[in-house]
């Protein structure tokens, strides 16, 4: 490992901040601390510890393994200042290898989150005498600053490193050294705790995970910046229309945002960019996505000319006033081209009796158009 502290620095620090008790930043709090926000512990392991002295490793140490709490208002606004509290266990006895006096410690604490996100917090104390023999007392923490959100979104932050830089005289020959106490881990770490940030400010937007559906198909909308569920309607819902069909509804969360899985309407209407609409409380955001149609089964049976063709059909929406074109294939003598209609039925079937009146012999194309169902479907037969 590599030491992030030079020790000028630390000297500095002694000089300056740690000489006056506690800095800005991550500091002690007393029974008014202030953060609004329900505690959450959790298990927190860094597994690849050092001990340095004056910013070079002398010795590998032990695990920090702890069980960490942590205070953090959620759901925050964007820009809105934010108070974290922070209940650190103590450090064990002999991590440290030798007795300090008038001195003091720094504390350093990284976090981090799934999408690159970092935060830092910083404590520092001090202190008549150190025993290496007994634990490294630490405490509760409080941080107000370097919090803040820029961006709406959920944040699941995890603790990805630990330093606790311990500085004072030798009882040995009054000399000043730095120890660092350092951690962090190899490993993914688990996320300890989950913030959310809504933009009261920012237009309502959705993203589909797709481009192309078909009739009967589905889709996943997610939706940010809607407006938020309250705590006297924690029932906000936003309705998704495909096209001018209402196609689903979600509950929005206390960020206003919703992720859910919408079916396409078994008649939407088709085309290239039908519009996907989400509305809640008067707020809308649009996307759009080409939507396919299914295809109608249709068939024919052969008959004579003069006699009469049957077609039947289905897959259409019930009471659809399906078109049909029936039309000879090339050239002949007689007649080459019909044309009717047929109601759909409640099962969405299509029964139809057409008479050949001097109707051409030969091959025949049957095409059917459901203007409500957005369909067609194609068959064939022979007229001999």
């Amino acid at each position: 490992m590599t030491s992030s502290r030079s020790v000028p620095a630390l000297r500095t620090l002694l000089a300056t901040g740690v000489a006056t008790g506690l800095a800005a930043g991550l500091a002690l709090v007393g029974p008014t601390g202030s953060a609004h926000a329900v505690p959450v512990q959790g298990p927190v392991l860094l597994d690849d510890c050092d001990i340095l002295l004056d910013g070079n490793r002398v010795s590998s140490a032990p695990d920090w393994d702890v069980d960490l709490t942590v205070d953090h208002p959620s759901p925050v606004a964007v820009n809105a200042p934010v108070t974290v509290e922070v209940d650190v266990p103590d450090l064990a006895a002999d991590v440290f290898p030798e007795d300090l006096y008038e001195g003091g410690f720094a504390l350093y604490l990284y976090f981090a989150d799934e999408n690159g996100h970092i935060r830092q917090l910083d404590a520092r104390r001090t202190f008549d005498a150190f025993d290496a023999s007994a634990p490294l007392t630490m405490g509760e923490f409080e941080e107000d600053e370097d919090w803040g959100y820029l961006d709406s979104g959920r944040y699941a932050w995890s603790v990805t490193g630990v330093e606790i830089v311990l500085f004072g005289y030798r009882t040995s020959d009054d000399e000043l050294v730095n120890y660092t106490y350092e951690c962090d881990s190899d490993s993914t770490p688990t996320a300890l705790f989950d913030v959310g940030v809504y933009d009261p400010n920012a237009p309502a937007a959705i993203v589909l995970d797709a481009f192309t559906a078909t009739q009967g198909d589905t889709f996943v909308v997610t939706g940010e910046d809607f407006p938020r569920e309250a705590t006297d309607d924690p029932d906000t819902d936003v309705d998704v229309y495909v096209g001018d069909d209402l196609a689903a509804s979600f509950d929005v969360d206390e960020i206003g945002s919703f992720t859910g899985v919408v079916q396409v309407p078994q008649f939407a209407k088709t085309g290239k960019a039908v519009p996907i609409r989400a509305v809640a409380a008067g707020e809308s955001a649009e996307a759009a996505l080409a939507v396919k149609a299914k295809k109608a089964r249709l068939s024919a049976k052969n008959a004579k000319s003069g006699k009469k063709t049957t077609i039947t059909g289905d897959g259409f929406k019930p009471g659809d006033k399906v078109k049909l074109t029936l039309k000879r294939k090339g050239k002949a003598k007689g007649t080459t081209s019909y044309k009717t209609t047929a109601t759909a039925d409640g099962n969405g079937a299509i029964k139809k009796a057409v008479k050949l009146k001097k109707a051409a012999k030969g091959s025949w194309k049957v095409t059917a158009k459901g203007p409500k169902s957005h369909r067609t479907g194609k068959t064939s037969f022979k007229v001999s």
